[in-house]
This record gives C-alpha cells, sequence and structure tokens, in this order.
C-alpha cells in the first residue's frame, strides 16, 4: 500500500545537493534520484531525521502527525518536495486538503501518481468504498478486490467478490498478479469447492506455483471433483 518501495528509501535517504541553490527540481533530476543516484545526493543530518521521523509516523499509521511532518520536511527539501508532499496526500483523509498538495507538484512524473496517491490515501483512511473505485478506475483490479473481500467488506460483497477474484485468477496472464491473487483467496477463503481448486491448480501451475497445483489438485480429487484429462497433480509444473 505504498506509493513504490524505491521512491519511500530514496525519499529518507537522498536529496540533491544543489538543491538549496536551485529548489525547482527539473526531470533531470528527479529521475537521477529514483535511479538511486546517491553519489551526490546526500541529505544534511537535520533534513535527513525530519523525513526519518516522518516515515517512522507514517509506519505507525500516526497519519496526521506523519502529514505534518512530511509537510515540514517538503518546505526545507525543495528539490524533493514534490515526493514528500504525495507522501503527505497518501496519509490525509480529506479530499480538499489532498487536492492541495497535488496541486503543489511540479514535475510531470510526480503528477503521474496523483491518482494513485488517492487511492491509496482512501484506503489508509477508510474510505473503502472510494478506494474500491478509485483502484477500479486505474486498472489496478486486484488492489480493488483485496479490499472487497477482506473485513469491513460485508458478507455479500465477498461472495460477490469470490467469484470475481477466481475470475481473475484465471483469465490473468500476468504470472506475479496471479500468484498474489492466489495467495489473497488461500488467505481470506478457507474453505473451497471442487470447481476452485480446479481453476486454482490450472492457475498456479501456469504461473509457477507447482505445489499449489499439486496440493489443488490432490483437494479437488479428494473432495469428489472429477480431474479433465490429462490433468493431475503429477503434472503440476510440467506446463
Amino acid at each position: 500500500m505504498a506509493i513504490a518501495p524505491m521512491i519511500l528509501s530514496l525519499v529518507a535517504l537522498i536529496v540533491s545537493s544543489t538543491a538549496c541553490q536551485n529548489p525547482t527540481p527539473s526531470h533531470k533530476d528527479s529521475t537521477a534520484v529514483l535511479a538511486g543516484d546517491t553519489t551526490q545526493h546526500v541529505l544534511a543530518t537535520d533534513a535527513r531525521t525530519l523525513v526519518l521521523r516522518a516515515r517512522e509516523l507514517d509506519r505507525a499509521d500516526s497519519l496526521d502527525a506523519a502529514r505534518t511532518a512530511y509537510e515540514q520536511a517538503a518546505q526545507k527539501l525543495p528539490q524533493l518536495s514534490d515526493w514528500l508532499y504525495l507522501r503527505a496526500a497518501g496519509v490525509t483523509a480529506d479530499s480538499g486538503a489532498r487536492a492541495g498538495y497535488f496541486a503543489r507538484l511540479r514535475t510531470d512524473v510526480a503528477k503521474d501518481r496523483v491518482r494513485r496517491t488517492d487511492a491509496i490515501a482512501r484506503e489508509r483512511t477508510r474510505d473503502f468504498a472510494g478506494a474500491i473505485r478509485e483502484y477500479n478506475a486505474l486498472g489496478a483490479r486486484l488492489d480493488a478486490l483485496r479490499l472487497r473481500v477482506n473485513p469491513p467488506a460485508d458478507e455479500a460483497s465477498r461472495t460477490a467478490a469470490r467469484g470475481e477474484l477466481l475470475s481473475f485468477i484465471s483469465s490473468s496472464n500476468n504470472s506475479p498478479d496471479i500468484r498474489e491473487a492466489i495467495d489473497l483467496f488461500d488467505k481470506v477463503f478457507t474453505t473451497t469447492t471442487p470447481s476452485e481448486e480446479l481453476v486454482i491448480a490450472r492457475a498456479a501451475n501456469k504461473s509457477g506455483l507447482p505445489e499449489r497445483a499439486a496440493t489443488a489438485y490432490a483437494n479437488q480429487a479428494r473432495r469428489g471433483g472429477a480431474i479433465p484429462a490429462g490433468e493431475s497433480a503429477g503434472r503440476a509444473g510440467k506446463y
């Protein structure tokens, strides 16, 4: 539920040594920072302490205090202000206040993250309906399904999302997404039907989870499901 792990670590550790002389970040500067160019991008001790404090508050879910700390850091570190304002927006419940942070962004690469950050902020501040809507609009279907199958989702929502999650598992061609979706399904739904196990077996097999595929085929057979010709636990991982 982070903007991006790479950005989080870089924001905490690096800033251009020329930032104080040139408060307007260029695309070249942003690209260098994101690429991990730390040779000339070391934070002064007081600035680094401020950013790390904001991150600590963020991880502790002290959202209001984290927002204040990120905003203070952005004012102190103009070369990284875009990323710090994004972080501030990501822990802000009020949509108007988030819009205010977004309006301060100057680089295209940061502006490209506005909608994702808005979705994250809605999720973290428990506006789950808004977060689901934003994730779906972004095409982040798995994130939306994750919210629909986990508390505080009601049983009707979980039931509907269960079928959609299985559909995602069976139809996606992205192996990492399939693996994540199977893991989510396994964590949320502790009982399965033979037909569900068959869907999972096939998807696990093609996405590089031979052990999970073998388990699913075995579960399907144990629960009375018929394994189609040419498919079996023994052939898991051979496709």
